[in-house]
């Protein structure tokens, strides 16, 4: 009787030898030590490839794909993916792009998106490998905790940072400065501290800069002046400390700047006249002083709020401002026009 042989596949490969492979390639991804640890989010993805995958056929060690899927299924575990609200086909027999995910004409992924699942845990490292992905989207999650991993500035086609109402700590990595192509940063509603680095200007395409609801501190740099295509800046409620940088008028794009609730003192930079799509202007509740700028009614076509309140300021609402209103166009203007500035035109004093 002759004996039945190993079934082989991808190129001669027995399903031991795989397995060997497959192990060996990961090591290269993920930290051994936690690759070994069954009880890891990467130990689980390791199971989940070698052992648990129902995919056929499977991925060989050699096809591209197969670091995305364990990318994937770690991120998956890493985010306690049992307990999502929706688990967008995560870990079903199926190729990877349609777990939820959008891939591109050569099936690497590119946009993870996955707001309001209920998403906990962390983000892994090992997100970094995926080259080709420009859109990370986890915003409204809640649970999501721990930093945000360093390696990401790895991915050097990002455009999109969205982890808005999570738990996340730590600070910005520097790395994330290094992003060129990166237009919206969005880190609203967590528990990010540190400073905002002087290396933002680096960040020449962004758009969009929500850093409300943090505990941000130290002094928003005059350097980000110079990124000329921001249209939104948004670091409310934190403790910035400093003055308003001057060099925020240079910003022509600007349409909205929220910086209230902070500790900013000095004057309100006469500069900021200059920004002539700006529709929305809160320096509310900080620690401002002196008089509240005429140029500010050169914001005359689009501007519709503009909150003053909670500050030292004294002196009277200039008219220009309040021709702004009259106008029609400024439907909100709040000043502390209940003790130490004098304004006909308010429509809320303080």
């Amino acid at each position: 009787m002759i004996p039945s042989s190993i079934p082989t596949f991808c190129g001669g490969f027995t399903p031991d030898s795989r397995i060997a492979e497959i192990e060996d390639i990961l090591e290269g991804i993920s930290d051994p030590v936690n690759l070994n640890d069954p009880s890891t989010p990467q130990g689980k993805a390791l199971k989940f490839i070698t052992e648990d995958d129902q995919l056929l056929p499977p991925y060989c060690p050699s096809d591209p794909r197969l670091i995305q899927r364990y990318v994937l299924a770690l991120f998956y575990y890493a985010t306690n993916g049992d307990s999502w609200f929706d688990d967008k086909g995560f870990l079903s027999s199926t190729e990877e792009c349609n777990w939820g995910v959008s891939c591109d004409a050569r099936d690497r992924v590119v946009v993870i998106r996955i707001d309001h699942d209920n998403l906990s845990g962390t983000i892994p490292s090992e997100i970094s490998f995926l080259p080709r992905l420009f859109d990370l989207d986890l915003d409204g999650n809640e649970l999501i905790g721990g930093t945000i991993p360093e390696s990401i500035g790895e991915l050097q086609l990002m455009t999109t940072i969205d982890l808005d109402t999570n738990q996340i700590t730590g600070t910005i990595p520097e790395s994330i400065y290094n992003l060129p192509n990166l237009h919206t940063l969005d880190l609203n509603n967590n528990d990010i501290a540190g400073t905002i680095s002087e290396n933002i200007s680096k960040l020449s395409d962004l758009l969009i800069i929500q850093l409300d609801e943090n505990m941000m501190t130290g002094s928003i740099p005059s350097v980000i002046g110079e990124i000329d295509t921001l249209q939104f800046i948004t670091i409310a409620n934190n403790t910035i400390t400093g003055s308003i940088p001057t060099e925020l008028g240079m910003i022509s794009d600007l349409v909205g700047l929220n910086l209230q609730g902070n500790d900013l003192r000095g004057t309100i930079p006469t500069e900021l006249g200059q920004l002539s799509d700006l529709e929305s202007l809160f320096l509310d509740h900080n620690d401002l002083t002196g008089t509240i700028p005429t140029e500010l009614g050169q914001l005359s076509m689009h501007l519709g709020q503009l909150e003053l309140h909670g500050n030292s300021l004294s002196g009277d609402v200039p008219e220009e401002i309040c021709d702004l209103f009259s106008a029609g166009q400024l439907k909100k203007l709040t000043s502390d026009c209940i003790s130490n500035v004098v304004c006909t035109c308010c429509t809320e004093c303080f």
